[in-house]
């Protein structure tokens, strides 16, 4: 079955499904498998009520499935498919941000690697400062995966 309908069968009754797509401005476009197709399909009111799963040659009914997509940038995605979706912009963090965020990273650092505490002290200011000017991407690089 398709990813979706598999979602839907693997999810416990009662509980909402929520599917996440990521960087939906990278998503792959050919004839064999079109993305935006099937998307377009997900996200219209009328369609998902009876969305055809082709594996499984079953309508079902997909209107209580919540879709949340990321993208880089919107330029490049389909204006049907922007027109379904209701668009969120979440600027960069601004350079006086971005110490919360050092010390947010350090935090979730230490809460998935207690032992850490044994060997290193937190983040002290100065170390803090030199890594606020590297980006979120960065500071996750830096972080060694431990995220």
């Amino acid at each position: 079955p398709g990813v979706v309908a598999r979602s839907l069968l693997e999810l416990p009754d009662g509980q909402p499904l929520v599917m996440l797509f990521d960087e939906l401005d990278k998503a792959r476009q050919d004839n064999v498998h079109p993305t935006d197709a099937a998307l377009l399909g997900l996200l219209d009111p009328v369609s998902s009520e009876a969305f055809r799963d082709e594996f499984l040659e079953l309508p079902l009914d997909l209107s209580p499935v919540s879709f949340l997509f990321t993208a880089n940038r919107t330029r490049g995605i389909r204006p049907e498919l922007l027109s379904r979706m209701q668009v969120v912009e979440v600027p960069s963090p601004t350079a006086a941000q971005m110490p919360a965020i050092v010390r947010s990273v350090d935090a979730a650092i230490r809460a998935r690697q207690p032992e850490l505490a044994n060997h290193f002290a937190p983040l002290g200011d100065a170390l803090i400062s030199a890594l606020a000017s590297q980006s979120p991407r960065a500071l996750m690089r830096l972080s060694g995966g431990c995220l």
